[in-house]
């Protein structure tokens, strides 16, 4: 588990908080950690939580924490539509992949406009049997779906993806051999959080955003700006996010 002490413009200041070994990812085991977690800090009690879009999890969280905001992650949920859309043949023509396109930058919208974003997507959507079944995909799991019907909006956030703990993943490889023992294991997490404990001792800076990640951030932030004020329509927002 990892937690936010900071991020800003230049940095992703998010650092490991909580090294868990789970013997199963059912929705039973994951209440009785969260459960177990407010019992030994009481005053636990986050505003927001980013995750993937696992449902037994989701589901766990809600229950023990009920008015937390839950965030998807982006990253994921591209990587979902993506994935959808190449197994049913979408991804085979142009038309295709500018239609996924279009709705991944539905993320970037918010809530309230996303029925009109849809509207426009699906105004000049080609009438295909892959499509189709994209389309009926897209509305069953993410427009209707009562648990991720609102966890894909990553408006106004300031976390969208979960890449950083991604890179945190690579990161303490450094300490653990492939299929390490516990012994092994319990060695790299202390190493790992040793290593977290020093950087914390010489500044709160932790990961360096690159210029790319910045300057995607900006286009996003100002193009649905132009929005808000009027000075373009939610189609033409969708088009220039459409990268």
């Amino acid at each position: 588990m990892h937690a936010d002490i900071g991020s800003n413009d230049s940095f992703f200041n998010v650092v490991p908080i909580l090294y868990i070994l789970l013997p199963d990812k059912t929705r039973a085991t994951y209440e009785i950690l969260f459960s177990l977690i407010k019992a030994r800090v009481p005053q636990w009690n986050p505003s927001k939580i980013s995750m993937d879009f696992e449902v037994s999890a989701i589901l766990a969280l809600q229950s023990i924490i009920p008015g937390v905001k839950i965030l998807g992650c982006f990253f994921h949920f591209t990587r979902c539509l993506w994935r959808k859309a190449k197994e049913l043949g979408v991804t085979k023509s142009k038309l295709g992949k500018v239609h996924v396109k279009l709705c991944s930058a539905l993320s970037h919208l918010p809530q309230h406009l996303t029925a009109e974003g849809w509207l426009y997507i699906m105004e000049d959507c080609p009438r295909t049997k892959e499509l189709t079944a994209f389309n009926d995909y897209f509305v069953n799991t993410w427009l209707e779906n009562n648990i991720f019907s609102t966890l894909w909006c990553s408006y106004g956030e300031e976390h969208t993806t979960n890449n950083i703990v991604e890179a945190w993943n690579n990161h303490v490889k450094k300490f653990l051999k492939p299929k390490p023992n516990i012994v092994q294991f319990l060695e790299g997490i202390r190493k790992d959080s040793i290593f977290y404990w020093k950087k914390l001792q010489t500044s709160t800076n932790i990961s360096k955003r690159s210029p790319e990640s910045r300057m995607i951030k900006e286009k996003i932030t100002l193009t649905v700006q132009e929005l808000l004020n009027d000075k373009i329509s939610v189609g033409h927002c969708l088009e220039k996010l459409r990268f």
